[in-house]
Order: C-alpha cells, then sequence, then structure tokens
C-alpha cells in the first residue's frame, strides 16, 4: 500500500525485510472520514432509525443468510434481526417499528436506509406514509451517509 501509494498519511517505514500480506492490508484498510457540513440532530429516540441488511452470510444452522439491523441514533440501541432471505426484511422492520411504536411513548420521525430494493417498495412507502415517518435513502456509495448502521454492520460483521 506504501509502495502504492493507496493510502495518503501512510509513513515511509524504511526497513524492507517485513512482509506484509497485501490482501489483509486492503481489507483492512479504511476509506478516510468525511467531515459532514450538516448532521441530524436527534434530541429524542424515534427521531432517527437507520436500518441496513447484512449478507448473505453461509447459511446458519437455521438457514439464516441475512441480518436485518435497525438502530436508533439516539440511544444507539441495536437489533439485529437473522433472516432466511433479504425479501422479509420490509416485514421485519415494519414489525419492528409497530413495536417501537407500541412499547414507548416516542414517535418515529425518520427512517433512514440505503437504496437495496428491501428498502425501496411500495409495501415500506406505504407504512410509512401512514404513520408519518420520512424515508431518507442514503446516495450509493456514500457510506458515511448512513455511517452510523454502517459502523455498526462492520462491527458485526468481523465478530462473525
Amino acid at each position: 500500500m506504501q509502495e502504492l501509494n493507496i493510502v495518503s498519511g501512510l509513513p515511509h517505514f524504511p526497513f524492507s525485510d517485513v512482509k506484509l500480506c497485501h490482501d489483509f492490508s486492503l481489507s483492512k484498510s479504511q476509506h478516510r472520514p468525511v467531515k459532514s457540513a450538516s448532521r441530524q440532530i436527534v434530541n429524542q429516540p424515534g427521531d432517527l432509525i437507520v436500518a441496513d441488511l447484512l449478507g448473505p452470510y453461509e447459511a446458519s444452522l437455521n438457514n439464516k443468510r441475512y441480518i436485518l439491523m435497525i438502530q436508533d441514533a439516539f440511544s444507539w440501541v441495536v437489533v439485529a434481526i437473522p433472516l432466511i432471505d433479504k425479501s422479509k426484511a420490509k416485514t421485519y422492520l415494519i414489525n419492528w417499528i409497530r413495536q417501537f411504536l407500541n412499547v414507548t411513548a416516542y414517535k418515529i420521525k425518520t427512517l433512514r436506509t440505503d437504496n437495496g430494493t428491501e428498502f425501496k417498495n411500495h409495501f415500506l412507502n406505504d407504512f410509512l406514509v401512514k404513520n408519518g415517518i420520512i424515508h431518507e435513502y442514503s446516495m450509493p456509495y456514500e457510506y458515511h451517509q448512513n455511517g452510523q448502521i454502517e459502523r455498526t454492520d462492520r462491527t458485526i460483521s468481523e465478530m462473525a
């Protein structure tokens, strides 16, 4: 990475006898942090809920290959729901939102997801409109826009 100048700010190491696995180095590298001009301010639970779908992974003992990640941006509470296939994500997300609304005294104001088909569909959109929830989509390949859940995703993936 040093020779190819892939990562800016990497110090030059004068010794050449140290062998590092190139693939490992690339897999652990990260994009530079992006300074956000404006971040949504959250003052209470439900102001911003972020969701993402992880997978496919190798099937578990009960054939679960995906994980639906849901996180409240205020409390940082994370829910991980294992799924057999990604088509069930919208149903489980709606069920979680219903539970949140029934169990807490808070209203969900905004749901932020990526542009995956599991989140971009009429079934979920109709439910969100009926409940007055704004659905924000992050731009493709702009992971920092949904950074809180993306960081949680990476932590979970590294544990697996």
